[in-house]
């Protein structure tokens, strides 16, 4: 939401663009790097698009969260993602319409202090790091998730949560999906992996990770199932069943242990939420989808994957046995620094520094870097009690700020609106539990998912407002 009036038609800024738009073509023209002349004009006419629909920006980032394997522009530089393009892009564009247009960003959010105490309580545990060059860039990408917020705030408008957005969100992810599908049936490198040790092929998608492949579909599928209940057209009803069911079945054939028992979570929390709105005609739509996907899953899932699902509960397994090993791992070096942590990012190399650490299948006795397996001891171990606690603060103001917004949107009678609140609320709740059993703190969905509750809190007090 970017808000303000034009108090200028004229503004020297304009022909100060200019002027560097013209030095920087003329500047490229006489060096080894002449075929890049263009580029300039293009990225010039890339940004007036982007200046006259900042929310396509946005929605392209959105787009390509779950094909973070296929973002990066160049093999020698994959840090420089197309996200990251599109980011600078819309900063400046940001700064552009401050500056000549007058134009201030809505950056207002109650989460400011929490994620600026948060933010703090990492430079801090920097400070005091035996792992600096570690620590130093985690706090990088720390801070790139925050101005990734910060951009939302500004971009997002409460009805492109309800359009834009959620369209975005569901073609990357279901697109993502296909081509996992596609991947896994044909053993195709790009899109499934082979997992030596396990004897697996897991569908990843344009992921290069079948757990956080799995995070992102479970994201889509409050959305989706929104639009199965509160669409207004059957073919759209339909239409979300079936991208459902595509979902699921990438979901399975991630061979994620974690994505099956989230997933069994989320149906509870889904029908939790929806089961006053099954009519009989969306009930045997449901029935024939949920059919569908058993009798896929029993046709073409082999044996092995019900074999791991149950190795969950034996301690014996090696994945399992690592997972116990991260929390006696973290609670000891939590103990030894438990006010500041260690650093940010930093628990992979106090686990290679243990006994624990070795990995047979690479033939390493010890010194091998593994993550917490758990979002949240990674924050205990790196940053402490202070960092874990503003981080859960940031949470629960997150949470709070769905609930309310929903509840004002039935109050206000809007039940379409409230429901895709819940749609959102669901989804960030999968991913906080997700987190439980991964290392993504970070990650996208979760950062976004901030904002939008923000957002959607104000949005849901002017429909107060507005009903009264």
């Amino acid at each position: 939401m970017i808000s303000g009036q034009n108090t200028s038609r004229e503004n020297p800024a304009v022909y100060i663009m200019g002027a560097l738009l013209i030095a920087a073509t003329v500047a490229l023209l006489p060096t080894r790097w002449y075929y890049l002349a263009p580029a300039p004009a293009l990225a010039l006419m890339v940004v007036f698009m982007m200046w006259r629909r900042p929310m396509w920006g946005f929605a392209l980032m959105i787009f390509f969260v779950p094909f973070d394997q296929y973002r990066s522009l160049s093999e020698q530089f994959r840090w420089f993602t197309i996200s990251k393009l599109v980011g600078v892009l819309l900063v400046l564009l940001i700064l552009s319409r401050w500056l000549i247009l007058h134009k201030t960003p809505a950056l207002r959010s109650r989460m400011w202090p929490c994620l600026g105490l948060f933010m703090a309580s990492a430079v801090v545990a920097s400070f005091y790091t035996d792992n600096l060059p570690t620590a130093l860039n985690e706090l990088r990408q720390m801070a790139t998730a925050v101005v990734f917020f910060a951009l939302t705030l500004c971009l997002v408008q409460y009805k492109s949560l309800f359009s834009e957005v959620p369209l975005a969100v569901v073609l990357g992810i279901s697109g993502s999906a296909l081509l996992s599908l596609y991947g896994y049936a044909t053993a195709n490198p790009l899109f499934a992996m082979q997992v030596g040790g396990e004897g697996m092929t897991r569908a990843v998608g344009g992921s290069n990770d079948p757990n956080l492949f799995s995070v992102s579909l479970l994201f889509s599928l409050p959305i989706l199932t929104h639009y199965f209940f509160e669409a207004r057209l059957t073919r759209w009803r339909v239409a979300s069943a079936l991208l459902t069911v595509i979902n699921i079945m990438a979901l399975v054939i991630t061979f994620s242990r974690g994505g099956a028992l989230n997933f069994l979570l989320l149906s509870v929390l889904l029908c939790m939420e929806h089961y006053k709105r099954l009519s009989p005609r969306k009930a045997g739509l449901l029935l024939t989808a949920v059919l569908a996907t058993g009798l896929m899953v029993l046709a073409f899932i082999p044996s092995s994957y019900w074999e791991r699902q149950r190795s969950v509960v034996q301690t014996s397994d090696d994945s399992i046995s690592r997972r116990i090993d991260y929390i006696k791992v973290g609670w000891n070096q939590f103990l030894e620094s438990p006010l500041i942590g260690h650093g940010p990012g930093v628990f992979k190399e106090l686990w290679a520094e243990t006994v624990y650490s070795g990995d047979i299948e690479k033939g390493l006795s010890r010194g091998y870097l593994r993550p917490a397996h758990n979002t949240y001891l990674e924050m205990l171990v790196g940053m402490g009690l202070l960092g874990l606690g503003f981080y859960l603060c940031v949470i629960l103001a997150a949470l709070h700020n769905f609930q309310k917004a929903q509840r004002g949107l039935q109050e206000a009678g809007r039940e379409r609106e409230a429901s895709m609140v819940g749609a959102y609320k669901i989804a960030f709740m999968v991913v906080l539990f997700y987190f439980l059993i991964l290392s993504a703190q970070t990650h996208k969905f979760f950062w976004v998912s901030l904002a939008f509750s923000q957002i959607l809190l104000a949005g849901s007090l002017v429909a107060q407002k507005d009903a009264a």
